[in-house]
């Protein structure tokens, strides 16, 4: 075994792995970065398994250090029964935050409802993204996005157990005493009875609170403010606007108890479009 300390490096020649003292492997060179180095090119370690999908397969994860400020790693997956699944994830650090691209593409026989090859092509895979940036001192904004090609890939190639795929675009800030926050917000279900239609699309949902200075009393003055927007390829769409005034007196008793008088007044407005007739239901 030599240590090669300006490399960052130990070097292993004729190397023997033994189990209780019975050597079951051997390799005439074995090399890997010593414990100072944070981050490197090279293989990492593979993962395998069987599936009645998949059949036995393998991952052989590979490790690429672009730069100190991002990197990628390339996993394909190779299966007996579904050929090579390509897949990998890319992270960057920016000047001003962070995102990661995690995606996976196959190409598999089309299958009918018996689960027969067809004799065409599917492909299948996914997107998980995810990011979040600096918009000067009181203000940001992110995203996450998640999708699938079908309703079965993920739990078929083990990459998530989820039943819904929520991506989401926001942007926030505070300053004092006031906060803000707008987002927007798609859905994927991915269970048999989902309906793609039917799913909502957030865009946009505003929310703004503000609470005054505390009063000669001890009081204090909140006031908030919302507004949702749902809209469906097929249903109904909606829109709300809702406001709200809360007042808030706290008191301390001499025996030590503590009770709050609050008061509050809220409004709230809805505009509904493209409801469903229902006129005919029962004729």
């Amino acid at each position: 075994v030599i240590h090669n300390q300006s490399q960052q490096r130990v070097d292993y020649k004729d190397a023997f792995l033994e189990v209780y003292g019975v050597p079951i492997a051997y390799t005439p060179f074995f090399s890997h970065p010593d414990p100072t180095v944070k981050a490197k090119t090279g293989l990492l370690a593979p993962n395998y398994g069987s599936s009645t999908e998949l059949g036995f397969h393998i991952k052989t994860p590979y490790y690429v250090r672009l730069s100190p400020s991002n990197d990628i790693t390339l996993a394909p997956t190779f299966t007996s029964k579904e050929g090579v699944v390509m897949g990998g994830q890319y992270r960057k650090r920016t000047q001003r935050g962070r995102y990661i691209v995690d995606a996976s593409l196959t190409q598999v026989d089309q299958r009918d409802d018996n689960n027969a090859k067809t004799g065409n092509k599917d492909l299948r895979g996914h997107v998980f993204t995810s990011g979040n940036f600096g918009l000067g001192e009181h203000w940001r904004w992110g995203f996450i996005g998640r999708r699938t090609t079908d309703d079965t890939y993920l739990r078929r190639y083990d990459v998530s157990s989820d039943d819904t795929l929520t991506s989401r675009f926001y942007v926030e800030g505070s300053r004092g005493s006031q906060r803000l926050t707008v987002d927007a917000y798609a859905f994927q279900g991915l269970r048999e009875e989902d309906d793609p239609g039917t799913s909502p699309l957030v865009m946009p949902q505003i929310q703004y609170s503000y609470i005054g200075k505390p009063g000669p009393r001890g009081d204090t003055t909140r006031f908030d403010a919302s507004t949702l927007s749902l809209y469906r390829s097929d249903g109904q769409d909606t829109q709300r606007l809702s406001l709200s005034t809360t007042w808030k007196l706290p008191h301390k008793t001499q025996d030590g108890s503590i009770y709050n008088l609050t008061a509050q007044v809220r409004g709230d407005g809805y505009r509904v479009t493209s409801m469903p007739d229902t006129s005919t239901e029962g004729v």
